[in-house]
């Protein structure tokens, strides 16, 4: 019986050491596998080549030529999981032409370009096979945000001032005009003028601000719809000047707060009380020095727009963007340095503005101020294309190609 006991126990172990034999052997295989695997997941080596669009020149009548370099804003490529839409890589591209980067096996979203100048989309399945791709950077003619659709700085008279800028959703959603600020460029025409001109080029430093109200969602503009932002939101017809701006969503109006931070001099409450309309909000003087117009009778300005990140009020953004030099004179002024890649809109206004990047707005539009023929006569965006029902209107960064220039208000009841 021991015997018997002994010889069981003794198969029982060589089998167990048989079974162990083979698991050893499949690990192995499996491991081969493994390395299979990994070795098919291995990034595939690309070629990338971008071509940019033609450099471009104002118009022969000017006398001072202005080169359109579309490489002064770094372009960018972010590359995403199709499926997932989580990003895979992010390169700064710059000027180059060529450069080269590897990617896994998939399906992945390229977008290439930059937020101000140039686009290009596809989707692309990298595989061993893929080696080359390449992208197309042109204009974008349609700026799928807000854009200054109208602008009217040629007229004030009589202590009244019908200066007003509509803005324009030239989006295919809801904006919301919460915290949008209107800006003027310290600059005016030359770099005389100018004491910020170091942060030309990748700054704006503005002369003022003025910011519209708001939690975020109050004041929602539909696509393709106006908001028109005025300095007195009046109808002047009932004072005797053609002009109606009572569906002005915003004033540029501020009372004497008795700290020369505040009215204009142009704006005499004593004289003239129907100045403001009480019924349309006013836009907040975040930066307002005393004695300013909000948009001069000389046509030599750049206006832009810009708004804070969603959640963020105008306060907080401007903390730690504060800057301050000294004129001639001995004063100093203070302001701050928006980042262009915040500006949404630009437009330079009858001169050259030194210290504004050529891809923010190649040329200026003009209206000419003599007070007899032109004081009705703006800046107005044109048209590019009608669809379902609506304007999309044209905005390619050049102010000269894309506004009528000297046309008549909208908002102008002579006509």
């Amino acid at each position: 019986m021991k015997y018997r006991n002994c010889l069981h126990l003794l198969l029982v172990m060589s089998l167990g050491i048989s079974l162990f034999s083979c698991r050893e052997d499949e690990k192995e295989v499996i491991d081969e596998k493994v390395d299979e695997q990994i070795e098919l997941a291995k990034s595939n080596q690309l070629s990338l080549s971008i071509s940019y669009p033609k450099v471009g020149v104002l118009p022969k009548q000017y006398k001072t030529p202005i080169y359109y370099d579309y490489k002064e804003c770094p372009i960018k490529l972010t590359i995403r999981d199709s499926k997932t839409q989580e990003i895979i890589k992010k390169v700064e591209i710059g000027d180059k032409t060529e450069i080269s980067l590897e990617l896994e096996d998939g399906l992945y979203d390229f977008h290439i370009g930059n937020p101000i100048l140039t686009d290009d989309r596809k989707a692309v399945e990298i595989s061993s096979k893929t080696r080359d791709l390449s992208f197309n950077l042109s204009n974008c003619f349609i700026s799928k945000t807000w854009v200054m659709s109208e602008l009217h700085y040629t007229w004030s008279g009589g202590g009244l001032s019908a200066c007003y800028v509509e803005l324009f959703n030239n989006s295919d959603e809801v904006l919301y005009a919460d915290g949008i600020s209107f800006s003027r460029g310290y600059a005016l025409g030359t770099e005389h003028y100018d004491i910020f001109q170091e942060f030309g080029g990748t700054n704006i430093v503005p002369y003022y601000i003025w910011t519209a109200p708001g939690n975020g969602t109050d004041y929602p503009i539909q696509p393709g719809e106006k908001c028109l932002i005025s300095v007195s939101g009046l109808d002047f017809n009932e004072h005797g000047y053609a002009f109606n701006l009572s569906s002005s969503k915003f004033e540029m109006f501020a009372f004497d707060r008795g700290d020369g931070f505040g009215t204009p001099t142009y704006i005499n409450t004593a004289t003239h009380p129907f100045l403001e309309n009480y019924d349309v909000p006013n836009m907040l003087p975040i930066l307002l020095p005393s004695n300013t117009f909000p948009m001069h009778m000389a046509p030599y300005e750049t206006f832009f727009i810009f708004q804070p990140p969603k959640g963020q009020d105008i306060k907080d953004y401007l903390k730690e963007k504060g800057v301050k030099r000294k004129e001639k004179n001995g004063e100093y002024v203070f302001s701050y340095r928006i980042p262009v890649e915040d500006i949404i809109d630009l437009v330079q206004n009858g001169g050259l503005t030194k210290t504004t990047p050529s891809y923010l707005d190649e040329a200026y539009t003009y209206v000419n101020t003599d007070y007899n023929g032109y004081e009705y006569r703006v800046s107005k965006r044109k048209v590019l294309k009608r669809k379902n029902g609506r304007d999309y209107l044209q905005d390619s960064n050049n102010s000269y190609v894309d506004f009528e220039h000297n046309v008549m208000s909208s908002y102008c009841d002579l006509y």
